[in-house]
């Protein structure tokens, strides 16, 4: 499982590449970043910037839950916050390869869901004048709030069991 999740998000790594890219090359130089509740422009930049800035969210975002879970097998089980039965030796490798595997499902439907975001905004900055459709940005927002929500809960919930949860992760 673990392996089919790391393919995915390298094919959604390269998906968001791909966008990104298309989408640079068609933006204005000097562009609108931000839109008001109606989708009205409200702010601009030059392009180069907006770019950098949504390849770093679009990177860093989802990237950083996986380096954390990824971390959590090196750190000793007792600096962590966890009911006792995942501190045993036997249990708490079970629990990261979760948190693991999780984060990079996680970070996969973060990558579409941004990629989504950064498309949104292009094709915005074409229209003439600049209209965002705000109800598909309030969709996308939505999307990435309960992605982020589910997946929290999802880690909550497995770490909370301790009736010897079967593992869900093979190495």
């Amino acid at each position: 499982m673990k392996s089919l999740s790391i393919l995915v998000l390298l094919i959604c790594l390269g998906v968001f590449a791909a966008v990104s890219a298309y989408d640079y090359e068609r933006l204005p130089e000097k562009m609108v970043s931000r839109f008001d509740g109606s989708g009205a422009p409200s702010s601009w930049m030059a392009k180069g910037a907006f770019f950098q800035l949504m390849v770093a969210v679009g990177l860093g975002v989802p990237l950083l839950p996986v380096g954390v879970t990824y971390a959590l097998r090196f750190v000793p089980p007792r600096w962590v916050n966890l009911p006792e039965y995942w501190k045993e030796p036997e249990n708490y490798p079970r629990l990261c390869h979760f948190a693991f595997a999780s984060s990079l499902w996680y970070a996969t439907g973060f990558l579409l869901l941004q990629a989504a975001l950064v498309h949104l905004v292009t094709e915005a900055n074409l229209a003439t004048p600049p209209q965002l459709n705000s109800a598909l940005m309030l969709a996308i927002s939505l999307a990435l709030l309960i992605l982020t929500f589910a997946w929290v809960i999802g880690l909550l919930l497995y770490s909370e069991r301790t009736d010897n949860p079967p593992s869900t992760v093979n190495s």
